[in-house]
Protein backbone atom coordinates (compact mmCIF):
# COMPACT_ATOMS: atom_id res chain seq x y z
CA UNK A 1 0.00 0.00 0.00
CA UNK A 2 2.84 2.36 0.87
CA UNK A 3 4.45 1.84 -2.51
CA UNK A 4 1.18 2.48 -4.34
CA UNK A 5 0.25 5.55 -2.33
CA UNK A 6 3.61 7.27 -1.98
CA UNK A 7 5.18 6.28 -5.28
CA UNK A 8 8.71 6.30 -3.89
CA UNK A 9 11.38 5.02 -6.25
CA UNK A 10 13.53 2.04 -5.38
CA UNK A 11 16.33 0.06 -6.96
CA UNK A 12 16.11 -3.44 -8.39
CA UNK A 13 18.04 -4.70 -5.34
CA UNK A 14 15.50 -3.06 -3.01
CA UNK A 15 12.62 -4.58 -5.02
CA UNK A 16 14.31 -7.97 -4.65
CA UNK A 17 14.79 -7.47 -0.91
CA UNK A 18 11.10 -6.51 -0.55
CA UNK A 19 10.01 -9.63 -2.39
CA UNK A 20 8.44 -7.70 -5.26
CA UNK A 21 10.58 -9.52 -7.82
CA UNK A 22 12.20 -12.95 -7.83
CA UNK A 23 15.60 -12.21 -9.33
CA UNK A 24 17.84 -9.53 -10.76
CA UNK A 25 20.20 -10.29 -13.62
CA UNK A 26 22.63 -8.13 -15.58
CA UNK A 27 21.19 -6.87 -18.87
CA UNK A 28 23.65 -8.91 -20.91
CA UNK A 29 22.43 -12.12 -19.22
CA UNK A 30 18.70 -11.38 -19.47
CA UNK A 31 17.97 -13.38 -22.65
CA UNK A 32 19.98 -16.41 -21.52
CA UNK A 33 18.48 -16.41 -18.01
CA UNK A 34 14.97 -15.98 -19.41
CA UNK A 35 15.50 -18.92 -21.79
CA UNK A 36 16.91 -20.99 -18.93
CA UNK A 37 13.81 -20.34 -16.83
CA UNK A 38 11.45 -20.97 -19.76
CA UNK A 39 13.22 -24.26 -20.55
CA UNK A 40 13.03 -25.33 -16.91
CA UNK A 41 9.29 -24.67 -16.84
CA UNK A 42 8.71 -26.32 -20.23
CA UNK A 43 10.59 -29.44 -19.13
CA UNK A 44 8.92 -29.65 -15.74
CA UNK A 45 5.66 -31.31 -14.75
CA UNK A 46 3.52 -28.99 -16.87
CA UNK A 47 0.24 -30.64 -15.88
CA UNK A 48 1.03 -30.07 -12.21
CA UNK A 49 2.10 -26.49 -12.98
CA UNK A 50 -1.26 -25.90 -14.66
CA UNK A 51 -3.09 -27.32 -11.66
CA UNK A 52 -1.10 -25.13 -9.28
CA UNK A 53 -1.86 -22.04 -11.36
CA UNK A 54 -5.56 -22.91 -11.51
CA UNK A 55 -5.72 -23.40 -7.74
CA UNK A 56 -3.89 -20.17 -6.95
CA UNK A 57 -6.09 -18.14 -9.29
CA UNK A 58 -9.26 -19.66 -7.82
CA UNK A 59 -8.17 -19.19 -4.21
CA UNK A 60 -9.24 -15.56 -3.89
CA UNK A 61 -12.80 -16.43 -4.93
CA UNK A 62 -13.14 -19.65 -2.92
CA UNK A 63 -14.07 -20.08 0.70
CA UNK A 64 -11.54 -22.02 2.74
CA UNK A 65 -13.70 -25.14 2.51
CA UNK A 66 -14.05 -24.78 -1.28
CA UNK A 67 -10.33 -24.25 -1.70
CA UNK A 68 -9.40 -27.23 0.44
CA UNK A 69 -11.86 -29.38 -1.53
CA UNK A 70 -10.43 -28.17 -4.85
CA UNK A 71 -6.89 -28.87 -3.64
CA UNK A 72 -7.82 -32.37 -2.46
CA UNK A 73 -9.48 -33.16 -5.79
CA UNK A 74 -6.58 -31.76 -7.78
CA UNK A 75 -4.04 -33.63 -5.69
CA UNK A 76 -5.95 -36.85 -6.30
CA UNK A 77 -5.86 -36.24 -10.05
CA UNK A 78 -2.19 -35.27 -9.99
CA UNK A 79 -0.97 -38.38 -8.19
CA UNK A 80 -2.61 -40.51 -10.86
CA UNK A 81 -0.64 -38.80 -13.64
CA UNK A 82 2.34 -40.39 -15.37
CA UNK A 83 4.48 -37.36 -14.49
CA UNK A 84 3.85 -37.94 -10.77
CA UNK A 85 5.10 -41.51 -11.08
CA UNK A 86 8.10 -40.36 -13.13
CA UNK A 87 8.93 -37.74 -10.50
CA UNK A 88 8.82 -40.27 -7.66
CA UNK A 89 10.85 -42.86 -9.59
CA UNK A 90 13.43 -40.25 -10.65
CA UNK A 91 13.74 -39.05 -7.06
CA UNK A 92 14.29 -42.60 -5.79
CA UNK A 93 16.81 -43.28 -8.56
CA UNK A 94 18.56 -39.95 -7.83
CA UNK A 95 18.23 -38.75 -11.44
CA UNK A 96 16.56 -35.89 -13.25
CA UNK A 97 12.94 -36.66 -14.16
CA UNK A 98 11.80 -36.84 -17.77
CA UNK A 99 8.34 -35.28 -17.62
CA UNK A 100 5.98 -35.67 -20.57
CA UNK A 101 3.03 -33.54 -19.48
CA UNK A 102 0.81 -36.55 -18.82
Amino acid sequence: MEIALLGDRFTAKEALDMGLINRVVPTEELVAKTKELADRLANGPTRAYGNIKKLILASSDNSLEEQLQAEAETFGETVMADDWIEGVVAFNEKREPDFKGH
